[in-house]
């Protein structure tokens, strides 16, 4: 098994898996518009940088990377590496690696993809839902990775599907001009708009029907008292 590089109609490169070193596949790619060359995830977990030919820098677990298969690979406008795993969201920078887990605010662990919308907020598809973090959210864990973000979750409720794994179709989300994202669930196409969404602000009213302690109920001795007769 193999990858393979095409310059127009030419077949330039064929690269060979136990080259990079690995007698697994790369389940996830996406090219380096900043430096060249193409980051690689695995299906055993693991990224590698392949540039000119040669592995440049390799990331595993034991250096701050997500556990599990890596699912998506993104670059960012900053420069930053966006990394799904089975074990987080992590964020690959000049040779730092740091992990965004259900430790620091997530809802769950396993990540399908991550994609920024056109206000900059992050989008993650997740085996618990559909999740929605502020990028100034992202940046202050960027800063400190010990520091916990809020996330705003669409689940099942909302008309989201979460399965556990993703299939192998790819790319597996797509944001169109008019800024929607498009992503596949496994059973279709879901599609959700940024600009759009349905949030409900109000809080619940509270009504108490009923008051018991020890089993005697005690909802007629905290009824308010009868108002005066008019005089």
């Amino acid at each position: 098994m193999a990858f393979f590089i095409w310059l127009g109609e030419t077949l330039s490169k064929r690269t060979p898996w136990a080259t990079l070193g690995r007698t697994d596949f790369a389940s996830s790619l996406s090219t380096d518009p900043a430096q060249g060359g193409v980051w690689l995830g695995f299906y055993q977990g693991g990224l590698a940088y392949f540039r000119d030919g040669q592995v440049r820098a390799t990331y595993k677990v034991a250096d701050g990377l997500g556990k599990g298969i890596v699912v998506d690979v993104q670059v960012d406008k900053d420069g930053a590496l966006w990394v799904a795993t089975e074990g987080g969201l992590s964020r690959v920078k000049s040779g730092r690696v740091s992990t965004l887990t259900s430790k620091n605010g997530l809802p769950c662990d396993s990540v399908h993809w991550a994609r920024e919308d056109n206000d900059q907020s992050f989008w993650l598809y997740m085996a618990c839902g559909l999740v929605r973090i502020e990028r100034t959210q992202l940046d202050a864990w960027a800063v400190d990775p010990k520091r916990s973000i809020r996330a705003t979750v669409f689940d099942s409720s909302d008309g989201v599907r979460s399965p556990a794994v993703v299939g192998g179709h790819s790319p597996r989300v797509a944001k169109t001009t008019d800024g929607k994202l498009w992503f596949l669930p496994g059973d279709g196409v879901s599609i959700i708009d940024p600009h759009h969404l349905a949030f409900n602000n109000c809080l619940p009213r509270l009504h108490v029907e009923q008051i018991s302690a020890r089993g005697p109920d005690l909802s007629g001795v905290f009824a308010p008292a009868s108002a005066p007769a008019d005089s």
